[in-house]
């Protein structure tokens, strides 16, 4: 198991990736706070290429065009597949900067059977 948020769980989902189909046109830069229990804030980003995770790190992205904030718990959920995102944006728990129409076009992404195949799979090496 690889504790979450960490450089290495960013390594493992990164791997996990690879069979994602191509989504022609879905590209953005993610930039997530997650704050923890304790109120300290966790950075990190995606970078989204037609459909496609081809970076993730922790930190800050220099140029996201869309903020996503939520608790360490809602993101285990949404991870976990607990929490619809769709959901989660309408009750409040992600908070979504920029422009929230376009954040909700990428949706269909996560929607996908390989994304939610890598969901599954992340669930089970992710230590909270």
């Amino acid at each position: 198991m690889t504790r979450f948020l960490t450089s290495e769980w960013f390594e493992v989902r990164m791997t996990l990736v690879d069979d994602l189909p191509e989504l022609p046109g879905a590209s953005a830069r993610l930039q997530h706070r997650v704050t923890e229990a304790d109120g300290r804030v966790v950075p990190y980003y995606d970078v989204i290429e037609n459909g496609r995770l081809t970076a993730s790190g922790l930190g800050m992205h220099p140029e996201p065009d869309v903020e996503i904030a939520m608790t360490v718990d809602d993101e285990l959920a949404l991870i976990r597949g607990h929490l619809d995102p769709v959901v989660g944006f309408l009750r409040g728990q992600i908070i979504v900067t920029g422009d929230q129409n376009y954040a909700l076009s990428l949706l269909p992404i996560l929607q996908t059977p390989q994304a939610l195949a890598v969901q599954r799979m992340l669930d089970t090496l992710t230590e909270p």
